[in-house]
């Protein structure tokens, strides 16, 4: 890792937090925003680097499509 003052500048600014499953997560952006600090780019590229990969897999609702109704037949 480089010797970076940008990043050692900003890696203790956001907050650590926990969710209501319990789970670790980092003050988000907006939250920053709120309380007036900018984006923390070197951080979160540093933070991102090392994120486990995701164990729930997102599975697309299925979807039905419905006929007849308005807009019907627009692309016959």
């Amino acid at each position: 890792m480089p010797d970076s003052k940008e990043l050692t500048g900003q890696l203790p600014v956001p907050k650590w937090l926990k969710n209501e499953k319990g789970r670790i997560g980092i003050e988000s952006k907006l939250a920053l925003a709120r309380r007036g600090i900018p984006s923390p780019d070197f951080a979160e590229a540093l933070v991102l680097t090392y994120a486990p990969e995701p164990i729930e897999e997102f599975v697309m609702p299925s979807v039905t499509p419905v006929f007849g109704g308005r807009g019907a037949g627009l692309l016959s």
